[in-house]
């Protein structure tokens, strides 16, 4: 919620922690404005891979797609599949359904959710 990510750390343990953007180039920093990461607690959750290039989070994004391109080009290596783009595209269409009709919806599965569930399963993560 916000910059606020509520976790388990384990089974019985609950924790708390908050996000922040390390950015450079503010307060008299000389380093040139760029997204060093962002830390949860004292922890790096997302180290920027392109820094120190002044890019925005969208153009960080894109940059990092081709980047992801390039190795399932050259390696074969999936990062983003068609079962995953469409679930995605589904859970869009139901959020907006949701949202206009003012009620909650039932996602009901898909065909392409087995492909989602082998893609988590290969990856050793949830890929959604």
């Amino acid at each position: 919620m916000d910059d606020v990510v509520y976790y388990l750390k384990d089974f019985h343990t609950p924790a708390i922690a908050d996000l922040r953007r390390d950015t450079t180039g503010a307060k008299g920093n000389l380093e040139g404005f760029y997204l060093r990461g962002i830390l949860a607690g004292g922890d790096w959750a997302y180290s920027n891979p392109f820094a120190p290039a002044p890019l925005s989070d969208d153009e960080i994004a894109i940059a990092t797609c081709l980047r992801k391109m390039d190795e399932y080009v050259r390696r074969g290596k999936q990062f983003y599949t068609l079962a995953e783009a469409s679930q995605d595209h589904y859970l869009n269409l139901l959020s907006q359904q949701a949202l206009k009709e003012g009620r909650e919806i039932n996602i009901e599965p898909q065909w392409w959710t087995r492909a989602v569930s082998e893609a988590a399963k290969s990856t050793g993560g949830n890929v959604l």
